[in-house]
């Protein structure tokens, strides 16, 4: 099938035909390849999400485990970076939380106002757009606020579990 711009020589069709058929087609390749990318997306982040959890879950383990056995300074500084890690892993849930309700919103007032026609599909394509630029910089952003998260938790972790090895073995 021929998709560029100007309707092939020697195909007669009556009114703009070919251009609906076209641009249809083109319509529904771009609905399956964003449904594609959004599921990624969607399962990639409640991946992270899980992951992220139960580093939490096995930090806050070992800390119920060593504590008490360890001295105050690598026991305060584990917590503060710990604390620094899920401030920004909650805040940036928060975030999220606020953003999608915020589309929601969006897509509401949108579905359910009443507009003529025209209005509707130029209103329609302008809150796609703005979901793209949303989507993209939540994506960007993303990347932010993960690497210092986990590097934050990590660190803390470290400390808590080298402070308790120290402990174990008399250093």
């Amino acid at each position: 099938m021929n998709f560029s711009n100007d309707q092939p020589s020697g195909l007669w069709v009556k009114g703009d035909f070919f251009y609906e058929v076209r641009d249809r087609a083109r319509d529904a390749r771009i609905d399956r390849l964003q449904a594609r990318h959004l599921d990624a997306v969607s399962k990639g982040k409640d991946y992270t999400n899980f992951v992220i959890a139960a580093g939490y879950a096995a930090f806050f383990g070992l800390w119920a485990g060593v504590a008490s056995d360890i001295g105050v300074r690598p026991r305060c500084a584990a917590a503060a970076l710990m604390g620094v890690s899920l401030m920004m892993f909650i805040g940036w849930e928060i975030l999220s939380m606020y953003q999608r309700g915020k589309a929601a919103k969006a897509f509401n007032d949108l579905c359910f106002d009443v507009l003529p026609g025209d209005d509707f599909e130029q209103k329609w394509d302008a809150a796609i757009a703005a979901e793209h630029r949303i989507s993209n910089w939540y994506i960007r952003a993303w990347t932010w606020v993960l690497w210092p998260t986990v590097a934050t938790g990590l660190s803390g972790a470290a400390i808590l579990a080298g402070a308790a090895a120290a402990k174990g073995f008399g250093l």
